[in-house]
Formats: C-alpha cells, sequence, structure tokens
C-alpha cells in the first residue's frame, strides 16, 4: 500500500546550504541532517513517491547563535516531484521557542486536511517539543493519521558537554522533557536507535529498531603512498566523548610514523592545539563539512570513536560517526557501549579494557600497515553494512511499524 507521508524534519534544503552555513555562528548538526536525508531517502524507496518535507531550518536563535533574525517561509523540492516546506518563523532567542510552534501546526494542517485517497502518515524526526505537540494536534482533529516519532536522541541525555547548561538552557530542557511525555500518547508507533531507549519511552508501543543508517556516498578510498599510518576522529571534541584519553593513549605510541589526525570541535580544543604544538604527528584541522570530512577518512587508515561506555546515557545511544565509519571499509576502533548490539562485535575494534594503554595497544596493533586481519574485517564489515542497514532496509522496517498499527486498529 502506498501512503501520503508528511515528515517533519530539520535539515537544510540544498538550495540554501551555502547561504545557512555562511550565516552560522555556531556548529551545524551535519549527522543528523545526514541521518534525516537517508532516512527520507529509504522510505521513499519503499513508498514509491516522495514524503511531504516540512521543515524547521536547524539554526541556532539569533543574535549568538545564526546572523538572521528572521527566517523567511520558503518552498523547495528536495526530490523531483516533491512539494516541501521550509518554514518561516522568529528566530530571535526565547520568542523563537514561543511562537515557532505556529507556522508547523500550519502545515501540518494544510497537509493533513488534504484528502487524496491514500492514508496518511506523520513521521516526526526526534522528540522536538514542537514536533510532539503538533503529532497531539493532529490525532486531535485527524485521529485516522497514522503518527511515528523517531527517536535519536532523549531531552533528558541532549546536553553531553562538559559545560553546565546556563539556567535558561535547564529551563528549556526540563520544558522539552515534559513536553515530551505529555504528548507520547498521541505517538502510534516509536522508531528507536536502541531497544532500552524505546521500552524507556513506553512500554506499551509498538517499535522498531533503526539504529544507523550506512553511508552510501562514502567516496571510494584513497590510500596514502607513503609509510605513514593515519588515525582519524571525527566529531564533538567534547572531554565527556574520550578525546583527552584518545590525546593520553597517542601520546604512549612511540612510533614516529603514526600519525592523528582530528576534526571537529568543542571545549578541548585548545589541548588539542596544545599537544599538536608538542607533537608534529597531531593534526588539527577543525570543524569541516562533511563531504570535507568524508573525503579525508578515505585516505586514512583508522577511523577511531574513543567515547566509552560510562554513564547511563550510553544505553540509549549509537553513534551515528560508527555507521559511518563501518560503511567506509577502513577499519574501526571504538568502545563497546550498551546501546549497540552483539551483531556489530564481529566488526569493531575493541580495546581489551577502559586502561589508556589498552587503547594506545589497540591504536598501533589495528593500525599496522601489515595487520591485514584489520582491513579484512572492515571489508566484511563494509559489505554487511550496505547489505543490513542500508536507507531501503531502514526504511523498510519503518513500512513494516506502519502497516503493523494499521493493521491492529
Amino acid at each position: 500500500m502506498k501512503y501520503d507521508i508528511a515528515f517533519l524534519s530539520v535539515i537544510i534544503p540544498a538550495e540554501m546550504e551555502n547561504e545557512v552555513r555562511s550565516k552560522s555562528i555556531r556548529r551545524m548538526e551535519d549527522a543528523a541532517i545526514a541521518w534525516q536525508r537517508h532516512i527520507i531517502a529509504g522510505i521513499e524507496e519503499i513508498n514509491n513517491g516522495p514524503v511531504n518535507i516540512i521543515n524547521v531550518l536547524p539554526v541556532e536563535a539569533y543574535p549568538m547563535g545564526y546572523k538572521d533574525a528572521t527566517i523567511k517561509k520558503y518552498n523547495f523540492a528536495h526530490t523531483e516531484g516533491a512539494s516541501d516546506i521550509n518554514v518561516g518563523f522568529c528566530n530571535i532567542k526565547i520568542i523563537k521557542r514561543i511562537v515557532q510552534w505556529c507556522p508547523i501546526f500550519r502545515e501540518v494542517e494544510l497537509w493533513a486536511s488534504k484528502d487524496n485517497g491514500m492514508p496518511k502518515v506523520l513521521v516526526a524526526y526526534t522528540m522536538y517539543p514542537e514536533f510532539m505537540r503538533a503529532i497531539s494536534f493532529v490525532k486531535k482533529v485527524y485521529p485516522d493519521i497514522t503518527t511515528i516519532d523517531i527517536v535519536v536522541d532523549l531531552p533528558q541525555f541532549i546536553a553531553l558537554a562538559e559545560k553546565p547548561l546556563s539556567p535558561l538552557g535547564k529551563l528549556y530542557q526540563q520544558w522539552s522533557e515534559k513536553q515530551a511525555k505529555k504528548n507520547i500518547h498521541n505517538v502510534d508507533g516509536i522508531v528507536a536507535i536502541t531497544k532500552q531507549m524505546a521500552q524507556l519511552i513506553s512500554k506499551d508501543k509498538p517499535y522498531e529498531i533503526v539504529e544507523g543508517i550506512s553511508t552510501p556516498e562514502f567516496p571510494e578510498l584513497n590510500p596514502q603512498n607513503d609509510d605513514n599510518i593515519r588515525i582519524i576522529y571525527a566529531g564533538l571534541l567534547h572531554k565527556k566523548f574520550g578525546i583527552m584519553k584518545l590525546l593520553d593513549a597517542f601520546a604512549r605510541i612511540e612510533e614516529s610514523n603514526l600519525n592523528l589526525v582530528i576534526c571537529g570541535l568543542g571545549e578541548a580544543e585548545d589541548e588539542i592545539i596544545s599537544r599538536s604544538k608538542d607533537d608534529n604527528r597531531i593534526q588539527f584541522l577543525g570543524q569541516l563539512p562533511r563531504e570535507k570530512v568524508l573525503d579525508i577518512m578515505s585516505g586514512c587508515d583508522v577511523i577511531i570513536n574513543p567515547r566509552e561506555n560510562t554513564g547511563e546515557y550510553t544505553k540509549y545511544s549509537f553513534p551515528s560517526k560508527d555507521l559511518e565509519a563501518l560503511s567506509s571499509g577502513i577499519p574501526f576502533i571504538g568502545y563497546k557501549l550498551d546501546g549497540i548490539p552483539d551483531e556489530y562485535d564481529q566488526f569493531i575494534n575493541y580495546p581489551m579494557n577502559d586502561s589508556i594503554d589498552a587503547l594506545a595497544h589497540c591504536i598501533v596493533n589495528v593500525g599496522k600497515t601489515c595487520n591485514k586481519q584489520a582491513r579484512e574485517k572492515a571489508n566484511r564489515a563494509k559489505i554487511w553494512i550496505m547489505e543490513n542497514k542500508s536507507p531501503s532496509c531502514q526504511g523498510t522496517k519503518i513500512f513494516e511499524l506502519i502497516n503493523r498499527i494499521r493493521s491492529s486498529k
């Protein structure tokens, strides 16, 4: 059966990419944007037609996070035959939170009220407060519309940086969590990245686990013709994500031909710059566009994610960078988080324990050019990921969930 699907998203329309990035004062959520584009593509492949995107531009508030105080409504088409809306809203801090729900509701109402003869499904990305309220509005006025919420982050675990939240930030986080709990009963089904997350959200709602999506646009590998071995970490440079442990482990490695490439931004930047001055094997590139990061990765020998299995949030986490790394065909080093299913264990190179020495040993062992076993594991991982975690495979899971929900009514 074909559905009329509306997707509440936070992406950047392709034709606005350069403008939005030039006006953004702070970092962009590139991984989240890629995740949404991949799952939308998967849904469209299974549904044999474009979804209707109702989009909120993923920019922070004026004046500290973005240069524009007003975001104008914009019509776009993310693919041929699509009719999408980038909602307009006042982007001034605090006011943004008060008024942003109005244009979202308006566009959802326009979509919901049009009868084209197909069953309607509203899919929302994350438990964004305005999206959760829009779901409740739809179920109240149009109870026959099936509602799906894709949850990749829980409001209570979003703020993971070392810096404490401001009083205003704490209030917003508390409000977001309250809105999620208040409106979750109007969600018909949940798509979560871990089983623990789905069960924490609701113990009785149907769900599917889509822990991640392969990266089909990963460039062809471009190994460098020299004796250097390049290990790369790309992501947030927050200490809670293990960047300091990675630096400490690398400092214990004596091999002069091992090099550490770091891309990203966060509170550890100054320490990384300082270490790179003392150790010319460390190269810090700062924050780069996702396409550039993927291109740099394609020329590296090892990808690493030093996030450790500490803290309750690891039960509700499957880092998107892990799926990206496993899609590359490049050996990947990471830790076994509680949210990572056992089926991934055969493809990830885990340190023997949580010590700094164990991480250093793992880097050296996997990074050796003679380590044929690590390269073969990486090739097997890429094949498995592309066959089992592709956009179409994950889109199929969402359709199975929709069909289960509709058949139970």
